[in-house]
């Protein structure tokens, strides 16, 4: 081969070299955009999966509740630990739902719950769990709390209580204790039990919108609260997972509801215990004074005693 072909062979090689490093370098500029697709399909399935199971958990954690107070409805019976049992039965709830969510993905799946304790603010159950999502070497670990209301939930406290004289009576939205409110004072020892005879309180629990409270001395705030059977927020009340255990109060903000006794013949000086939920079902009693009420255009009334008149602004 003489010089001349030499020297074109050598230029045809300098050139295939660059090509030989581009096509190279454009097969990994290929590959890292499929890895770079690949991690983010992956990172999205885990993130919308995240999404999902932080949606359902206070779901989950409402239908638990919800349950719970019914079961009380019909047995009756108190929970020794309300917060151990709504987390062991929403932890099983959970693991049946990251199971099917795994199974329809390629994804591992896990939330621990890990507290079901009651809320700074009564109106709630706190839910703290810790989420786990993994695919390949791809993972998403985080801690979620969640706020579960606890309004228009069954109160349990009154089926407790009375539930051992006989079967509590009640309608869409009110309990009628007929003689079993009555029978559980006489048998607390309270002069006067009688007069809660065929007393009503709430069924379901719904927060008062009339605050502060003291404006409830106003006749129609006053009527429209007990019309609609409002709870108030109350420091020495039971809070909702202490009312499963049948307990009147507890160290939790807890909540308190007027109980409506028939009208009275006032006009004699009445006294009776006052018809504070958590007075009545608990062991610090005291006395209140009775005042003649209406609720939805009927006679009826309450005994209060001065805390509670000065608390909701009644002379």
């Amino acid at each position: 081969m003489d010089q001349k072909g030499y020297i074109i062979s050598g230029l045809s090689l300098l050139l295939m070299v660059p090509a030989m490093v581009l096509s190279i370098c454009l097969l990994n500029i290929f590959s890292m955009g499929n890895d770079i697709k690949e991690q983010t399909i992956q990172s999205d399935k885990i993130y919308y999966a995240s999404q999902d199971l932080q949606r359902n958990i206070p779901l989950l954690a409402l239908e638990v509740l919800n349950e719970t107070g019914e079961e009380v409805k019909i047995n009756n019976l108190p929970y020794s630990n309300s917060p151990r049992y709504i987390k062991d039965e929403l932890q099983s709830r959970i693991n049946k739902f990251t199971s099917n969510h795994e199974l329809q993905s390629d994804l591992e799946i896990k939330c621990t719950i890990n507290s079901v304790h009651p809320g700074k603010d009564p109106w709630y159950v706190e839910v703290n769990s810790t989420l786990f999502l993994s695919q390949k070497e791809f993972y998403h670990e985080e801690k979620v709390s969640n706020q579960v209301p606890i309004t228009q939930l069954v109160d349990p406290l009154p089926f407790i209580k009375c539930g051992v004289y006989g079967d509590l009576k009640y309608t869409e939205n009110r309990i009628l204790y007929d003689t079993l409110l009555s029978e559980y004072l006489q048998n607390q020892g309270e002069a006067n039990s009688s007069y809660y005879t065929n007393a009503s309180a709430p069924l379901l629990i719904h927060k008062c919108p009339y605050e502060s409270y003291i404006i409830h001395g106003d006749e129609n705030t006053r009527n429209s609260c007990i019309n609609n059977g409002f709870y108030h927020y109350s420091a020495d009340g039971a809070c909702y997972l202490c009312r499963l255990e049948g307990k009147a109060v507890c160290i939790h903000p807890g909540l308190e509801v007027f109980i409506l006794v028939p009208s009275l013949n006032d006009s004699l000086p009445l006294s009776a215990i006052s018809s504070i939920d958590h007075v009545i079902f608990s062991d610090d009693i005291y006395p209140g004074e009775y005042i003649p009420l209406k609720f939805l255009g009927f006679d009826y009334g309450l005994f209060l005693d001065s805390a509670h008149r000065s608390k909701y602004g009644i002379p």
